[in-house]
């Protein structure tokens, strides 16, 4: 059996430093692959691999910046052969890397926008391996600096894993409210009416401006609306995920509430002609497509009529 190797200590960035380190020395073993492997398991430290590599790569464009950090051919033993000096300078480009990441969160502003394509959705690893899934036609900005993170969901939809950190916490701007991140897994959609937050693991403080407004734990969720906040128990946390894989789930929501999700997803907004029409009730699945075929897939299952206007489809009861 062979000897059980340790694995490294410190924060998620430099676990990853260490095994990039490790890993392309010649004194590497099969049993180091192994629990690199393992490692690598965690989707965190998948991801925060991902993103040293990335910083590898930039460092490595640039070695007249972090040229400090390098071993200096001159002073490189004379018995080391030419792949170990490359092994070395690896390692070095590998923690100059980690030094220039985490320097930049932690000491320096570090801003960045991203947004997705009206089309697709998009997938974003950031700085400190968190993950955010963004749905079509969102967008975020964000700054991460000593102390804190912050993200601003600026429209659209969003879902979030999030690397917790007690020395800097993360928090989600989106209009008024803000979420204060203790560890987690959440669904934020910011629409003209409000904000709704779903939360899968861990939980959320909701502040509206100064204000708590409560606590969101995994399998519940918040509406936000004319500054009032609604938290309730959800049938099923992943529902709120299911975009990312091309469904709309629901369980007795309420028409206008489907109608709503479905106008993200249309060129021109999609309404109920009143409260009759916006009260019915649907159960059921949508695959994401045309808003149009989304639009005639849901009367197939409900007694409702569509009207095209200029501006907007209006969808009336037949009742």
């Amino acid at each position: 059996m062979s000897a059980r190797v340790n694995s490294p200590t410190g924060t998620t960035q430099e676990q990853a430093a260490a095994w990039h380190a490790r890993l392309s020395s010649e004194a590497s073993t099969d049993a180091d692959w192994l629990a690199f492997d393992e490692w690598l398991q965690n989707a965190t430290n998948r991801a925060a691999y991902e993103v040293l590599e990335q910083q590898v790569e930039v460092v490595a464009a640039h070695p007249e910046t972090f040229s400090k950090f390098l071993p200096d051919a001159e002073a490189s033993p004379a018995h080391m052969s030419p792949t170990m000096v490359r092994f070395a300078v690896l390692g070095a480009v590998a923690a100059a890397a980690t030094f220039f990441l985490l320097s930049v969160t932690a000491d320096h502003p570090k801003r960045f926008a991203y947004e997705a394509a009206a089309s697709g959705t998009r997938s974003i690893t950031l700085p400190d391996a968190s993950v955010v899934d963004l749905n079509r036609g969102a967008a975020i900005r964000g700054e991460w600096r000593r102390g804190l993170r912050t993200l601003v969901l600026e429209r659209g939809e969003a879902a979030f894993r999030v690397v917790h950190d007690d020395a800097r916490p993360l928090e989600v701007v989106v209009g008024n409210v803000t979420l204060h991140d203790l560890g987690t897994e959440f669904n934020v959609i910011r629409t003209a009416g409000g904000v709704q937050v779903s939360v899968r693991e861990g939980s959320i403080e909701l502040r509206q401006g100064d204000q708590p407004s409560g606590v969101i734990a995994a399998g519940f969720q918040a509406r936000v609306e004319n500054g009032q906040t609604a938290i309730t128990s959800t049938n099923s946390a992943d529902d709120a995920f299911a975009w990312r894989t091309g469904r709309l789930v629901y369980h007795d929501a309420p028409l206008f509430a489907v109608l709503s999700d479905l106008s993200r997803y249309s060129a021109t907004p999609i309404v109920a002609a009143d409260a009759q029409t916006g009260s019915l009730r649907f159960s059921g699945v949508l695959i994401i497509d045309d808003s149009q075929l989304m639009l005639r897939r849901l009367a197939s299952f409900l007694p409702i009529q569509l009207e095209q206007n200029a501006d907007r489809v209006v969808v009336r009861s037949r009742r």
